[in-house]
Order: structure tokens, then sequence, then C-alpha cells
């Protein structure tokens, strides 16, 4: 997955305004050579006889359709969903599902679930979590997403966003069930078999 999934909602809006750009290497290695021959040029005399200011918004667009700016889209999408529909599953699905697995390697991703659970029929839980509390990020959130976890106070303390937090468990959690790093205590499917 790589970070953050591409959800239709999303993929569409971006798509509907994305335009390929073939010939990147090439069209870069020109870019180059005119700005070094003219280094005190102005841009749109240099460079767009050799590169179109279209061709090169649609490279701008193409980056950003991978980069940071469509994963803050996609999380803010993500986010909402699981806010206003999904969230309310978590508490009946882990008091339903105990979450094992054999190698330690992904201890802190059932930490992270014990930290979810002991949270989960709380009505009126706190934005972030306390300093008090064991919340694995090793393990359990990707680097690319800490900037959405991991936010920083007035005074410059780290804090845990409960809600970015849980998504990235259980993010992580759906793809240690499908290669059986973690597994499901007694289900036939997601189970601790060998022939799941």
């Amino acid at each position: 997955m790589g970070g953050y999934a591409k959800t239709p909602k999303v993929e569409k809006a971006f798509l509907a305004d994305l335009k390929r750009v073939s010939g990147k290497t090439n069209l870069l290695f020109q870019l180059a050579e005119a700005a070094v021959e003219h280094p005190d040029g102005v841009v749109k005399e240099v460079l767009y006889p050799v590169v179109s200011e279209r061709v090169l918004r649609d490279l701008v667009k193409e980056y950003q359709s991978g980069g940071p700016i469509y994963r803050q889209h996609v999380h803010t999408v993500m986010r909402a969903s699981y806010r206003s529909h999904y969230r309310r599953m978590v508490p009946a699905v882990l008091r339903a599902l105990t979450f094992r697995s054999n190698n330690d390697e992904h201890r802190p991703l059932i930490r992270a679930l014990t930290l979810l659970k002991q949270y989960a029929d709380s009505d009126r839980a706190p934005i972030y979590y306390a300093s008090t509390d064991d919340v694995p990020i090793e393990g359990v959130v990707r680097a690319v997403g800490r900037d959405v976890v991991i936010k920083t106070d007035d005074e410059g303390n780290e804090r845990i966003n409960r809600i970015n937090y849980e998504i990235a468990v259980l993010q992580v959690l759906r793809e240690r069930l499908r290669c059986k790093e973690i597994w499901v205590e007694g289900a036939k499917k997601f189970g601790n078999y060998c022939n799941g």
C-alpha cells in the first residue's frame, strides 16, 4: 500500500484533473540544458520554448497526484468516513476478536490493539492519548503517515492524535492479517493455520 490506499472517491477527483506526461526524463534534460545555457534568462523566454507551460503544469499535477498533497487529501477523506461511520463498529470488533502473533516483531501492533480496546467504550475520550499511555509507534505507524498521527503542541511536546492513530493501526492490521503475521484466535480464514 505504501502509505495510503487510493480510494475511488479521491482517485476519481484527481484523475479527472490529471494528464500523464510522457518522456519526463528527456524533458528534464532539455530544461536543465536550457537553464545552464541561459542562467540569467527569464523563465518565459528560456524554458517555455523548450517545454511549454502546459506541459510543466501537467508535470506538477502528476507529481502532486502521488505526493504529499494527494496523501493529505486521501487521509482527509478516510478520516471523515472513519469518524462518521466505521469507528462505531471498532469497539464491537475489538471485543469479539482476539488478535495474536507468534513473532515478537509484531508485538507493538498487539499492544496498539490493546490500547484501542482500552479506549473503545469511552464516550468522552480525549483527542490525544495521555502521556502515560503506552502508544507504540515503531512497527505500527508508517514513517510517511507520522505527521498526521504525531502532533507537536505549543510547548513542544509530542501528542498522539487518537483518531489518526486508530486509522494507522487498522491499516497495518489489515496488511498483517492478509499475510498471517497477525492472526485471529479461532478464525478459519484469518486464523493460525498453514493452509489458510
